[in-house]
């Protein structure tokens, strides 16, 4: 008869047979979904900022106060039609590590939520939300991308992206040309990459 680890309530995890082989049974879970179990898993969302011009705004700034780094796992950029400023496309442009700006010495705060709702533990961070004209000044460019002027959602999911402790992320949006209205909000899944 073969010797049998038994895990207390489910049955087998594991098993010596006959012939000296070992035999495991194990589940494989993504580690996002193992980190939002384990409660290391937030969701940042901004409150919706109204852009009144076609001019460069900064309306979200997150900077990592951690003391272990965090990953990226996807951004979702939601937006408005705009008024008087046609069908024409907006400038989504990304800054890392700004240190100046009125985004960071004026914006407005805002929490984010662990997606397991029966932790309660902060993040450490500061997310701050702007408004029409919020500059943030001395960041290292990134990819800018054009976004087709419809009111829509843009959900960019690929690679993770790894965000040390100190560094920080901030967007803004060029309007369409005219534009004299158009709702903006940014949401951003991360995870802490804690072991």
């Amino acid at each position: 008869m073969p010797d049998v680890i038994k895990s207390g309530s489910s049955g087998n995890t594991a098993e010596v047979d006959a012939r000296g082989r070992l035999s495991t049974f194990a589940v494989s879970v993504p580690d996002s979904v193992q980190k939002t179990i384990d409660g290391f898993a937030y969701i940042l969302t901004m409150p919706i900022v109204n852009l009144t011009t076609d001019n460069l705004s900064f309306v979200n700034f997150i900077k990592n106060n951690d003391t272990v780094p965090w990953t990226f796992i996807a951004i979702l950029t939601k937006i408005g039609p705009s008024t008087d400023g046609g069908v024409n496309d907006l400038l989504q442009v990304v800054r890392i590590n700004a240190t100046e700006g009125t985004l960071i010495t004026a914006g407005t705060p805002y929490a984010a939520s662990n997606l397991n709702l029966a932790v309660a533990t902060p993040l450490p961070a500061t997310l701050l939300s702007g408004d029409e004209g919020s500059t943030v000044l001395n960041g290292f460019p990134t990819t800018d991308s054009l976004i087709v002027e419809t009111p829509q959602r843009t959900f960019f999911e690929g690679t993770p992206i790894s965000f040390p402790p100190g560094s920080s992320f901030s967007i803004g949006f060029i309007p369409p040309v005219g534009n004299t209205s158009m709702d903006v909000q940014i949401s951003v899944s991360i995870t802490r990459d804690i072991s």
